[in-house]
C-alpha cells in the first residue's frame, strides 16, 4: 500500500476504493502526541474526556496498540494542558467504572481480562 491510500487517521486500513470496512469515516479521529515516563514519544488516539469527582480524564489509544491509557486531564487558564498520573487505587477503580460506562465495555475485545495493569 502506498502513502496515496493511506488515510490520514493513520489506521492502516486501504481506502483506494469506495467501500471499506474502517469507521475512520464516519468521524474524524483526534490524535496527540505524548511523552511517557521513560522519555519515549507515543503517538495517541484521543478517545474521550469525561469527568469523575469534579476531576477531568482523557483515554488515549497509542496507535497500533490495544492497552487504553487514562491520565488525569488538567487545562490551565492559558489554553495549556498537563496530563497526570492517577496516584491512587481507589481513584484508580471510579475513574475505571465510569470509562465503562461512557466507554462500554464490548468495546474492547478481552474486557474480561482488563485490570488496572491494563491502565497506565
Amino acid at each position: 500500500m502506498d502513502n496515496e491510500d493511506k488515510h490520514a487517521c493513520e489506521c492502516g486500513h486501504n481506502h483506494s476504493g469506495e467501500e471499506h470496512d474502517c469507521c475512520c469515516s464516519e468521524h474524524e479521529h483526534q490524535t496527540m502526541t505524548i511523552i511517557t515516563d521513560e522519555n519515549e514519544e507515543l503517538k495517541c488516539s484521543v478517545l474521550g474526556t469525561f469527568d469523575v469527582d469534579d476531576k477531568e480524564y482523557i483515554a488515549l489509544l497509542p496507535m497500533g496498540e490495544e492497552e487504553v491509557l487514562i491520565y488525569r486531564f488538567i487545562i490551565h487558564d492559558d489554553d495549556d494542558f498537563e496530563l497526570s498520573n492517577i496516584e491512587t487505587d481507589d481513584e484508580f477503580e471510579k475513574v475505571e467504572d465510569v470509562f465503562f460506562e461512557i466507554f462500554g465495555d464490548d468495546a474492547f475485545e478481552d474486557d474480561e481480562d482488563f485490570d488496572e495493569e491494563d491502565f497506565e
